[in-house]
Order: C-alpha cells, then structure tokens, then sequence
C-alpha cells in the first residue's frame, strides 16, 4: 500500500538535508537519481520527486513506513529555519 502526497510549494532538496539533520538520503539503485531522493528518519522511508529545480514536489510512502514520523522530524527541525512553514505535504490519494 502506498500514500501520495503533493507539497504545497516546493521544498529544495539539499536545504531540507541542512536545515533537517536527522533526516538523511539514502538510495535505491532502480530509482533515477536525479529525479527521485529517498529520505529516512532511521526508521521510516519516503521516495521524494524532484523537479528540475532539485527541488522536491511530491512524494510517497510505500509499505509500513510511517510518512508522518518523517514529517514531524522535519516540522521540529525546520522551526526557526527559512524553511519554516515550508514543508506542507497534502494527501493527494
């Protein structure tokens, strides 16, 4: 089972790691790496899609990993940051 969501503006890529500590990249040989990061929280996954910005726009939860553990770490990590308020991942089905 999967979850997809759509950010409500994009979120670039490389600030999320910085302003986010403990989130980290990690990767998938199938997947471009270009286009499609994988983040986890050390326990939880999700696949995040660039644009060509390098700037993440949408992502999915696949399987049991639970999307909403990753998201809080990035809402507390983020407070006080430029990227505060940034990261609003809305269910798109």
């Amino acid at each position: 089972m999967s979850a997809d969501y759509k950010l409500a503006q994009p979120v670039n890529f490389k600030k999320l790691l910085k302003y986010a500590p403990s989130i980290k990249e990690t990767f998938d040989e199938d997947c471009d790496p270009d286009r499609v990061k994988i983040i986890t929280d050390g326990t939880n996954f999700l696949h995040v899609y660039l644009n060509k910005r390098g700037q993440i726009d949408s992502c999915t939860r696949y399987g049991g990993n639970d999307e909403e553990a990753i998201f809080d770490k990035i809402y507390e990590e983020t407070d006080g940051t430029p990227l505060e308020g940034m990261w609003n991942a809305c269910y798109a089905g």
